[in-house]
């Protein structure tokens, strides 16, 4: 299969995962240059999927760091905004689920915040329409221990004021996890589940 569009890749290649003949999914750029290749094994089918909605905080690599900050703070607006909405006229919006990829989104959120949209957001990630990833930001080896550590834990007590426990970390993005995070949640908060995507 080959494909001029990013968003048409993902769900060519689920369709690939739930069939047996296998294939490869290839995007072109305009210059005829592959961008991303997935080959799926014939008789290989993928029985569960699951699809994270996030946000992605990507600093200078999708934008200035003013940039992504707004975008953040809309995207978090505009999520509950969609629920909140969707659960007043009971449609399947009520339901949607988002996730912030890192606290310093949530953090520059509630900065910027009315009350009302702080008391909002705090209710919706209580009922599960929003999550919150325990990962600051994703840092690369240069992360300083003691600052990650001491935003790690002004974010655990914002939490916990809520009545929110942070149990899980989620990095999706390329640079890896530094080992001053690994440090952070192995031998702070050793029950928290993290991953890296």
């Amino acid at each position: 299969i080959r494909l001029k569009t990013s968003p048409d890749y993902m769900m060519a290649v689920f369709r690939l995962l739930c069939t047996p003949k296998g294939g490869t999914v290839t995007v072109y750029y305009s210059r005829g240059r592959a961008s991303c290749c997935t080959a799926i094994k014939e008789g290989f089918i993928m029985k569960k999927i699951y699809v994270v909605h996030h946000s992605h905080t990507d600093i200078g690599y999708t934008d200035l760091q003013e940039r992504v900050i707004f975008n953040q703070i809309c995207d978090i607006k505009k999520a509950i905004r969609i629920i909140k909405e969707g659960c007043e006229k009971q449609t399947l919006e009520k339901d949607f689920k988002w996730n912030c990829e890192t606290y310093y989104c949530v953090e520059q959120f509630l900065k910027a915040a009315a009350e009302e949209e702080k008391k909002d957001f705090f209710e919706l990630v209580r009922r599960g329409n929003i999550g919150i990833s325990a990962n600051y930001l994703n840092f690369n080896d240069l992360a300083d221990c003691d600052a990650l550590q001491r935003k790690t834990a002004q974010m655990v007590q914002v939490l916990a004021e809520q009545g929110i426990t942070a149990d899980s970390a989620m990095n999706a993005d390329v640079n890896g996890i530094s080992m001053g995070v690994v440090f952070i949640y192995k031998y702070t908060y050793p029950s928290w589940d993290v991953s890296a995507l």
